[in-house]
Protein backbone atom coordinates (compact mmCIF):
# COMPACT_ATOMS: atom_id res chain seq x y z
CA UNK A 1 0.00 0.00 0.00
CA UNK A 2 1.21 3.20 -0.62
CA UNK A 3 0.86 7.07 1.00
CA UNK A 4 -1.34 8.09 -2.04
CA UNK A 5 -4.36 5.43 -0.60
CA UNK A 6 -4.29 6.59 2.69
CA UNK A 7 -3.12 10.61 2.97
CA UNK A 8 -5.86 13.21 3.27
CA UNK A 9 -6.11 15.64 0.40
CA UNK A 10 -7.65 18.57 2.51
CA UNK A 11 -5.07 19.89 3.99
CA UNK A 12 -4.30 22.87 6.12
CA UNK A 13 -1.24 25.20 5.61
CA UNK A 14 0.14 28.51 6.93
CA UNK A 15 2.46 31.03 5.61
CA UNK A 16 6.18 31.24 7.66
CA UNK A 17 4.91 34.78 8.28
CA UNK A 18 1.61 34.43 10.16
CA UNK A 19 1.52 35.98 13.67
CA UNK A 20 1.48 33.30 15.89
CA UNK A 21 -1.94 34.19 17.16
CA UNK A 22 -3.61 33.76 13.72
CA UNK A 23 -1.78 30.30 13.07
CA UNK A 24 -3.87 29.20 16.62
CA UNK A 25 -7.12 30.38 15.03
CA UNK A 26 -6.27 28.55 11.84
CA UNK A 27 -5.51 25.30 13.26
CA UNK A 28 -8.39 25.39 16.52
CA UNK A 29 -11.42 26.15 12.99
CA UNK A 30 -9.65 23.80 10.76
CA UNK A 31 -9.89 21.22 13.93
CA UNK A 32 -6.18 20.40 13.20
CA UNK A 33 -3.01 20.12 15.91
CA UNK A 34 -0.55 21.05 13.21
CA UNK A 35 -0.06 22.04 9.85
CA UNK A 36 2.85 22.43 6.70
CA UNK A 37 4.70 25.65 6.56
CA UNK A 38 4.80 27.16 3.52
CA UNK A 39 6.97 29.98 2.24
CA UNK A 40 6.36 33.09 -0.59
CA UNK A 41 6.70 30.89 -3.50
CA UNK A 42 4.47 27.61 -1.97
CA UNK A 43 7.27 25.33 -1.34
CA UNK A 44 7.25 23.29 2.28
CA UNK A 45 9.55 24.74 4.54
CA UNK A 46 8.63 23.55 8.20
CA UNK A 47 5.95 21.83 10.38
CA UNK A 48 4.19 23.89 13.49
CA UNK A 49 2.18 22.08 15.62
CA UNK A 50 -0.29 22.94 18.62
CA UNK A 51 2.80 22.40 21.16
CA UNK A 52 5.07 24.67 19.19
CA UNK A 53 2.72 27.31 19.46
CA UNK A 54 2.27 26.35 23.03
CA UNK A 55 5.87 25.98 24.11
CA UNK A 56 8.32 27.50 21.48
CA UNK A 57 6.42 30.85 21.34
CA UNK A 58 6.60 31.79 25.40
CA UNK A 59 10.31 29.94 25.34
CA UNK A 60 13.27 32.37 25.50
CA UNK A 61 11.84 35.61 26.90
CA UNK A 62 9.87 35.91 23.22
CA UNK A 63 6.95 38.58 22.99
CA UNK A 64 4.34 35.83 22.52
CA UNK A 65 2.24 38.15 20.86
CA UNK A 66 5.05 39.24 18.12
CA UNK A 67 5.98 35.94 17.31
CA UNK A 68 5.90 34.56 13.64
CA UNK A 69 5.35 31.29 12.81
CA UNK A 70 8.99 31.11 11.34
CA UNK A 71 10.18 31.92 15.05
CA UNK A 72 8.91 28.29 16.01
CA UNK A 73 8.72 26.17 13.36
CA UNK A 74 10.60 22.87 13.15
CA UNK A 75 12.75 23.37 9.87
CA UNK A 76 13.34 21.19 8.02
CA UNK A 77 10.21 19.87 8.24
CA UNK A 78 10.57 15.54 7.04
CA UNK A 79 7.81 14.59 4.72
CA UNK A 80 7.26 11.51 2.32
CA UNK A 81 5.75 11.36 -1.53
CA UNK A 82 2.83 9.96 -2.63
CA UNK A 83 4.71 6.50 -3.82
CA UNK A 84 6.31 5.94 -0.45
CA UNK A 85 4.95 2.99 0.93
CA UNK A 86 2.98 2.73 4.55
CA UNK A 87 5.06 0.45 5.87
CA UNK A 88 7.77 3.30 5.47
CA UNK A 89 5.49 5.66 6.46
CA UNK A 90 4.63 4.28 10.05
CA UNK A 91 8.65 3.26 10.52
CA UNK A 92 9.46 7.14 9.92
CA UNK A 93 6.51 8.32 11.99
CA UNK A 94 7.13 5.95 14.79
CA UNK A 95 11.04 6.23 14.84
CA UNK A 96 10.68 9.98 15.25
CA UNK A 97 7.37 10.25 17.01
CA UNK A 98 6.08 12.12 14.43
CA UNK A 99 2.35 12.41 14.04
CA UNK A 100 1.50 14.40 11.41
CA UNK A 101 3.34 13.73 8.13
CA UNK A 102 3.44 15.92 4.96
CA UNK A 103 2.98 14.19 1.72
CA UNK A 104 5.06 16.00 -1.26
CA UNK A 105 5.12 16.51 -5.04
CA UNK A 106 8.24 18.65 -6.47
CA UNK A 107 8.06 20.17 -2.83
CA UNK A 108 4.70 21.27 -3.27
CA UNK A 109 2.25 19.32 -0.23
CA UNK A 110 -0.40 17.78 -1.65
CA UNK A 111 -1.55 15.31 0.93
CA UNK A 112 -1.20 14.47 4.84
CA UNK A 113 -1.18 11.74 6.92
CA UNK A 114 -1.27 12.03 10.90
CA UNK A 115 -1.03 8.92 13.64
CA UNK A 116 -5.22 9.16 13.73
CA UNK A 117 -4.86 7.84 9.33
CA UNK A 118 -3.07 4.70 11.01
CA UNK A 119 -6.05 4.17 13.96
CA UNK A 120 -8.44 4.52 11.24
CA UNK A 121 -6.93 1.87 8.56
CA UNK A 122 -5.85 -0.57 11.93
CA UNK A 123 -9.69 -0.71 12.13
CA UNK A 124 -10.54 -1.04 8.65
CA UNK A 125 -8.63 -4.02 8.58
CA UNK A 126 -10.05 -5.61 12.30
CA UNK A 127 -6.97 -4.79 14.59
CA UNK A 128 -8.07 -4.75 17.66
CA UNK A 129 -8.42 -1.26 19.34
CA UNK A 130 -8.83 -0.59 22.82
CA UNK A 131 -12.44 -0.96 24.14
CA UNK A 132 -14.64 2.09 25.40
CA UNK A 133 -15.09 2.03 29.42
CA UNK A 134 -17.76 4.37 30.05
CA UNK A 135 -16.20 4.73 34.10
CA UNK A 136 -13.53 6.80 32.03
CA UNK A 137 -13.19 10.41 30.50
CA UNK A 138 -12.67 10.95 26.97
CA UNK A 139 -9.26 12.43 27.41
CA UNK A 140 -8.57 8.67 29.26
CA UNK A 141 -9.80 7.25 26.02
CA UNK A 142 -7.97 9.15 23.13
CA UNK A 143 -4.90 7.83 25.72
CA UNK A 144 -5.65 4.72 25.36
CA UNK A 145 -6.45 4.72 21.58
CA UNK A 146 -3.50 6.41 20.50
CA UNK A 147 -1.72 3.90 22.78
CA UNK A 148 -3.28 0.55 21.66
CA UNK A 149 -3.18 1.43 17.88
CA UNK A 150 0.72 0.64 17.56
CA UNK A 151 2.18 0.87 14.50
CA UNK A 152 3.95 -2.37 14.20
CA UNK A 153 0.46 -4.10 14.52
CA UNK A 154 -0.74 -1.90 11.28
CA UNK A 155 2.78 -3.36 9.46
CA UNK A 156 1.93 -6.69 9.81
CA UNK A 157 -1.31 -6.68 8.50
CA UNK A 158 -0.12 -4.85 5.81
CA UNK A 159 2.63 -7.57 5.20
CA UNK A 160 0.29 -10.63 5.66
CA UNK A 161 -3.03 -9.57 4.06
CA UNK A 162 -5.87 -11.97 4.36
Amino acid sequence: MQVRELMNTSVVTVGVDRTVSELFDILQEAHVKGAPVLDKSGALVGFVSQEDVMFGSLGGGRDATAAVVGDIMTSPAMSVTEGTTVQELARMMWRFRIHHMPVTRADRVVGMVSSLDFCRLAAEHGIPIAAINSGRTRADHLIELKLSARFEDVIEVLHNPE
